[in-house]
């Protein structure tokens, strides 16, 4: 009887050891593949999300079945780890475990009680797509245009977007400018990327680590894409709403003929009856903290697409500058390379007004700094009116 009763058990715990080890098989299985980070929040604040925005952030996991996952950050370095499953709950990698909350095949969501706070981690499963195109035909289609949403009411500051050869984009839309107190044309610049991914195309968006520029962190994957058109996921919102944009093509000829029009030197005075912006006031401009320049500005563009910049004739600074698809944006660019390393300054500027000896613009960046021992700013007038020399 005791023979029976201790084979009895036996074959429980053998039965269940082999169940068990089917469960983490099966659990494996599941968890292994592509994932897109999709947002973290702490569990303090999980029953209510009201001054919480969900932020994708560029990075997808990558189970491999081997074991081995693949943290790769578009906007940084990728990060190579082992992983592993413990009973049918658990998902452990880099060292620390992580309780398994929800797991279907679109959806992961852990648990981290590794930290004083608990978060919880989300992540969804991109889609499977058939873009049969190389990464760098998939950037030339970015490039060729400029873009807008098709629904505009959803996204109003995606009407008029466009992306450029060095990293960065650019989105213009009217607002309430604050500097000047009245409407006006912003351009917000942001740093992106398109990159491939096992057979995923990712559209995203970084701040540029060196030079500061940008403020989204974000992941979409691209569905499709060809010259008239381009639609994606936004993670943000949710693996079922599809945005879709599509491209605005312009005139070759106009915009040669505008660049034609800038090539030259051009000359703005600037004076204190030109605003400096509603947050220097005189009185804070008479602080040695703000000087007003009172003088000429002089821009320079060559042929060659470089552009120089004087303040009262005297060289401030060498930029590449850069037409928009649209004709009514120009960004100098300015690249820096020192102890620091190499980094990339953009300056956007709006074209108000172009006629063949009159070019009137809105400076976004309008601080310059003469003196290279002291922090003092020299404002530029925001609004510059140049005539062609």
């Amino acid at each position: 009887m005791q023979h029976r009763i201790l084979t009895i058990i036996l074959s429980i715990l053998f039965f269940g050891c082999v169940n068990l080890s089917r469960q983490n098989k099966d659990i494996n299985s599941d968890i292994s593949g592509v994932w897109i980070y999709d947002y973290e929040i702490n569990n303090l604040y999980l029953n209510d999300t009201s001054s919480f925005f969900k932020t994708p952030q560029p990075i997808v996991f990558d189970f491999n079945e081997s074991g081995v996952l693949n943290i790769k950050n578009f906007a940084f370095k990728d990060t190579i780890l082992n992983w592993t499953t413990k009973k049918d709950s658990l998902l452990v990698f880099g060292g620390k475990q992580y309780s398994i909350f929800r797991l279907n095949e679109y959806d992961l969501t852990l648990v981290d009680f590794n930290r004083p706070d608990t978060f919880w981690t989300y992540f969804e499963r991109p889609i499977e797509t058939n873009i049969e195109l190389s990464q760098n035909e998939v950037l030339e289609l970015l490039l060729s245009k400029s873009w807008s949403i098709e629904e505009e009411n959803k996204r109003r500051w995606q009407t008029d977007f466009q992306f450029y050869d060095n990293g960065f984009m650019s989105y213009r839309y009217p607002i309430l400018d604050r500097m000047i107190s009245d409407s006006a044309i912003n351009i917000q610049l942001e740093g992106y990327g398109v990159e491939k991914y096992k057979d995923y195309y990712f559209l995203y968006q970084a701040p540029d680590p060196l030079s500061g520029t940008g403020n989204n962190r974000q992941i979409s994957q691209l569905l499709e894409i060809d010259s008239n058109s381009y639609s994606l996921i936004d993670f943000g919102i949710g693996i079922n709403d599809t945005l879709n944009y599509f491209g605005r093509s312009f005139s070759q000829q106009r915009l040669n003929e505008i660049k034609s029009k800038l090539i030259g030197k051009w000359h703005s005075q600037n004076t204190r009856d030109k605003t400096y912006g509603k947050y220097f006031p005189n009185e804070l401009i008479e602080t040695d903290e703000f000087i007003p320049f009172e003088g000429i500005l002089t821009y320079q563009f060559h042929e060659n697409d470089s552009v120089q910049i004087l303040i009262d004739g005297v060289k401030y600074s060498n930029a590449r500058w850069i037409l928009g698809n649209d004709g009514n944006l120009i960004l100098f660019e300015q690249t820096i390379n020192d102890e620091y390393g190499k980094r990339v300054y953009i300056e956007p500027i709006n074209i108000m007004e172009l006629e063949n000896d009159i070019l009137k613009v809105r400076l976004f960046d309008y601080n310059i700094f003469l003196e290279e021992t002291s922090p003092r700013r020299t404002l530029l007038n925001i609004f510059q009116k140049f005539k062609k020399e």
